[in-house]
Order: C-alpha cells, then structure tokens, then sequence
C-alpha cells in the first residue's frame, strides 16, 4: 500500500516539475531574465509574509485526522484557523506595500507593482487550497490529494508557454500562475463538498496550538530561508540578476520532490503508528525511507555539481551561465 502510493506521489510530483521544467523553457528562452526576475522578486515578497498563514496548524491538522480525530470538527478549526492567518498574511503585505512608499519612499514599477498584487492573490487561493489538500493527505487518500494539482499545473504551463511563445509579457505570465491556482481550488472543492464540516472547536484550537507551538519557530525561519534570498538579491543587484536565480533554483529544487513526496505519504502513516505506540515499524520505516532518498540522489547532486554549466545551457539558455 505504501509503494502504490508513494509511486503515485512521486509520479505526480514528476509530472509537476517537468511540466514546470518545459514551461520554464520555453519563458527563459523567449522572454529572458527579467520577467522571470519580477515575477521571482513578486513572489519572494509576497512569500516572505505568507511565513503566517500556517505556524505549523498544517501539521496539527494532518497528525489529528490521522489520528482518528472527529473529521468534521478538525476542518472546521482548520479552515477558521487557515482563513484568520491568511487575512493577516494579506493586511501585512498591503500594509508593507504602504510602508515601503510612503515612509521610506521606495517605489516600484507599475509593472512590478501590479505583479505583487497578482502574486499575492494567487498565494491567498493557494492557502486555501491547503485545507482540502492537507485533509486528503491525512485521510491517505493521494489520488485525490495530489491530482487535482497536477491537472491545474497541465493548464497553467500550457498557458505560459502560449504566453512566451506571443510575447504577451509579464503581466500575463503571472496571471497564468493565479488561473492555475483557480482551477486547483475548483477541482477540490468538488471532491471536498461531500465531507463534513463542522464549527471550530475551542478544545480543538487549543489541540491544534499546543501541537503547533513547537515547531512553529522552525515553520517561520523555513519560510524566511526559502523567499528572503530572491529579495535581497533585487534590492541590491538588477531584477535580471533575480530572473537568473529564480530560474537556476528551480533547477536545483528538483532535488526536493522525492524526500516531499515521501513526506506527504509517510507523515499520516508515521502519525497512526505513533498513536498505536508501534515505534519499532516507526523508526524501520524512517531509516529505510533515508537510506534510499539518500541512494537515489547522491548521484544526481553529484551529476548537477559536475556538469552545472551544461545543464543550465540546455534548460535555459545562454543568458542564464552566469548563474553557474
């Protein structure tokens, strides 16, 4: 049962950053370093406050479903905890738009400008998306879990690459992430209207707290490592020079889908046998999972080390060897 659908995962998480790959393609090499430079600049802003949206309730949430919590009462709490945090996350970001003009006089394009908003909406249907996907998750019900992202990413690659091939600029080419992200929330939402939702529990809020309050710390610096690096390079370098890292990352980011798929597969399990007190399958599971992450991707990264230049030449073009 593991292997189907830990296969499952992984095949999908392929098929999400293929289609990202080919996608990527065809934007670096008709549109060059500054779109994607906006666009990575956009969402690294964006990002670097979406850091509120979850302070480890995520996790909360997956561990109580999985551990036979009452299903309805768990999305309820969830969702009421997932749309307070993202309205915050929202007054910060417009709040820190506010700031940045009027006090400190900073002002971005009108282009760039309008992309954060853009971004920012797409992040907002993104958080929302999280609370059927992580319901899924824990239910250990992956096809729907994971396909739905799959499709919406067949849909928005297609548009970016119609969107490059036309020269239809940035604008658009941020607009096809948020129609992406629609359609991902749409087709949840369908699978998601047959579960029960009932109204968020006090006893369930403080659960949810209590589990969370330990790892949010690391949620928080997680999220800051992720986004603060492609801001720091557009406040002090050119926009190109967060076109070419944004590109370049998305490369390396490959290394990430195999240990995330197993994740999502091995946390709602690893959680049920944590309840049962069954730490012998617990810690087989664990060792057997890194031992053959660790296999599989050794060679790889030893692959990218040696051939870096190559790689990115072929995948993004010539504009894009400074990176290396």
């Amino acid at each position: 049962m593991i292997g189907r659908k830990a296969t499952l995962s992984l095949g999908v998480s392929i098929g999400i950053q293929l289609l990202g790959f080919i996608s990527l393609f065809f934007v670096a090499r008709y549109m060059g370093p500054e779109p994607l430079g906006i666009i990575g600049f956009a969402t690294g802003f964006v990002g670097l406050f979406s850091i509120i949206t979850d302070l480890g309730y995520g996790v909360s949430h997956r561990k109580r479903i999985s551990e036979g919590k009452d299903l309805g009462t768990c999305i309820g709490t969830y969702a009421s905890i997932k749309l307070i945090l993202t309205s915050i996350f929202c007054v910060l970001v417009i709040g820190a738009l506010f700031i940045l003009r009027f006090t400190f006089n900073y002002s971005f394009s009108k282009e760039q400008e309008l992309v954060i908003y853009i971004m920012l909406i797409t992040f907002i249907v993104r958080y929302l998306v999280e609370i059927p996907s992580a319901t899924f998750e824990a239910r250990k019900e992956m096809a729907i879990a994971r396909v739905p992202k799959l499709v919406s990413k067949v849909f928005g690659a297609s548009l970016r690459i119609g969107v490059a091939l036309l020269g239809l600029g940035v604008i658009l080419l941020a607009i096809t992430q948020l129609v992406g992200a629609l359609l991902c929330l749409f087709i949840f939402l369908f699978y998601f209207r047959k579960l029960p939702i009932s109204s968020p529990s006090k006893e369930y809020i403080k659960d949810y707290t209590k589990f969370a309050l330990p790892i949010f710390i690391v949620v928080i610096l997680s999220g800051i490592v992720i986004y603060i690096d492609k801001i720091m390079i557009g406040l002090f370098f050119t926009i190109e020079e967060v076109g070419i890292y944004a590109a370049i990352y998305r490369i390396t980011h490959v290394t990430a889908i195999l240990p995330s798929s197993l994740n999502v597969i091995l946390f709602p399990l690893i959680s049920e046998k944590h309840a049962e007190n069954d730490y012998t399958y617990v810690n087989r599971v664990v060792f057997l999972a890194v031992r053959y992450v660790t296999l599989i991707f050794t060679p790889i990264l030893i692959i990218g080390l040696l051939f870096s230049e190559s790689i990115i030449w072929l995948l993004l073009g010539s504009d894009f060897v400074t990176g290396v």
